[in-house]
């Protein structure tokens, strides 16, 4: 896969700052975390060794850990193949705005729920926990994708526990009496 410029910038734009290695870790963390993240929504999906060649990242490692976080976070995703290098997208870039909602469970937690097109790997629906501080500030804790085609079978599956919790109690630690 080559990685190809929309914007018909050169690489120079998307190298680390020259302080990069005088940085503390955790601000390197957060630099590779913000450029990875800016080049992804770009130029599109890349794998590590193209990501790393583009900024300049000096260690396969720390770049591998911030795009994972960013994954974790679903702040992008990744897909892997096999015993192939991993591929980073950036997250509902072509998301269609009415498509988005958000379910608040409780006083602490928001999940947020968006659909999208991608033009390499098809429909899907992102489902994002968040968990909501007393102030308002939302933190992304983790989340799915889920391809479209499966969504019936999803919800299907949802009902089919939905039903069955009416027959049945949970009780301590999972535990199921009927």
């Amino acid at each position: 896969m080559s990685v190809v410029y929309k914007d018909n910038s050169s690489e120079e734009n998307w190298k680390l700052p020259k302080k990069y290695n005088e940085m503390t870790n955790e601000e390197k963390s957060r630099t590779l975390k913000t450029y990875a993240l800016k080049f992804l929504k770009q130029n599109g999906p890349a794998t590590t060794s193209q990501i790393q060649k583009v900024l300049g990242a000096p260690s396969p490692i720390s770049l591998k850990k911030a795009l994972d976080n960013l994954a974790f976070t679903s702040a992008i995703y990744k897909e892997s193949w096999g015993g192939r290098e991993s591929t980073y997208f950036p997250n509902g870039r072509l998301a269609h705005a009415l498509a988005h909602g958000t379910v608040k469970c409780g006083s602490y937690k928001e999940y947020g729920l968006r659909t999208y097109i991608d033009r390499l790997t098809g429909k899907h629906l992102t489902v994002t926990e968040y968990s909501v501080s007393p102030s308002g500030r939302r933190e992304p804790k983790g989340g799915i994708r889920i391809d479209l085609v499966d969504l019936d079978k999803l919800i299907g599956e949802l009902k089919r526990i939905k039903e069955e919790l009416k027959k049945s109690d949970i009780l301590d630690r999972g535990i199921i009496s009927r």
